[in-house]
């Protein structure tokens, strides 16, 4: 604690703040790449749900329109 209170004496107050900005701007950016990190995972995991829930559908209809059972419970 005393460490600090010595480094931070007789420092510009136009330092003090340019530096509290950058931080911020910092932390902004870190928290922004960390979201759209996440959320591209998020989007990946629901476009590879819906790759499979296209090949199922695909793979039902086609086993339906071969057997020609349209009772989507059995071909399952």
């Amino acid at each position: 604690m005393e460490k600090n209170r010595i480094t931070t004496i007789g420092i510009d107050p136009r330092l003090k703040a340019a530096q509290s900005a950058v931080a911020d701007n910092l932390s902004n950016i870190t928290i922004e790449a960390m979201a759209k990190k996440y959320f591209s995972e998020i989007i990946d995991k629901m476009h590879r749900f819906a790759l499979l829930c296209t090949r199922w559908r695909i793979t039902t209809t086609y086993k339906s329109t071969v057997t020609g059972n349209h009772d989507l419970a059995q071909t399952q």
